[in-house]
């Protein structure tokens, strides 16, 4: 969708642990900033010092994540 050129209203949610052992190689999130940024997407990046790409780092911030989709469909 955003290599596209094309935006949704809602924003994007990711969060990201800096200590992840895929950031560099595979995840590279900057990308997606970049892709966001070009086509006036809204995106809340929220990098984490300590977490890397473990189940911990998942349950830590699941429930937010649930929280931000149900506010989105609730909203459509």
């Amino acid at each position: 969708m955003l290599e596209d050129g094309l935006s949704h209203p809602t924003t994007i949610l990711v969060d990201q642990g800096d200590a992840d052992q895929f950031l560099e190689r595979e995840l590279q999130p900057w990308h997606l900033e970049k892709a966001a940024l070009a086509v006036g997407q809204k995106l809340t990046l929220r990098r984490h010092a300590v977490y890397d790409h473990s189940y911990w780092f998942v349950q830590s911030f699941a429930c937010e994540h649930l929280r931000h989709h149900a506010a989105i469909l609730g909203a459509l």
